[in-house]
């Protein structure tokens, strides 16, 4: 797998938030079209899962994604330690 660097992660997250600005502009929602609304909502939501191509997070902290799976490797054999009998 490849990391990106910091830059190349602001880059590709700004894509998604230009992806949703631009779909304003493409679904025109408007009260008069409620469908619009409708049709503007699924795709912004379809784009929010995008984000963790790149980063991750833990509900309070971002990590790039080499930091995520080092964090959980930490955390599996620190419960394997736990669990493991010593002799």
């Amino acid at each position: 797998m490849e990391y990106l660097n910091d830059r190349e992660i602001a880059n590709k997250l700004w894509s998604i938030l230009d992806d949703i600005d631009t779909s304003s502009d493409i679904f025109k929602p408007s009260d008069d079209n409620i469908d619009s609304y409708k049709r503007f909502y699924k795709y912004v939501m379809s784009k929010v899962p995008e984000r963790f191509k790149y980063l991750a997070s833990d509900g309070y902290n971002l990590f790039t994604l080499e930091e995520w799976r080092m964090r959980n490797i930490d955390s599996i054999m620190s419960d394997i330690e736990r669990n493991t009998p010593s002799n």
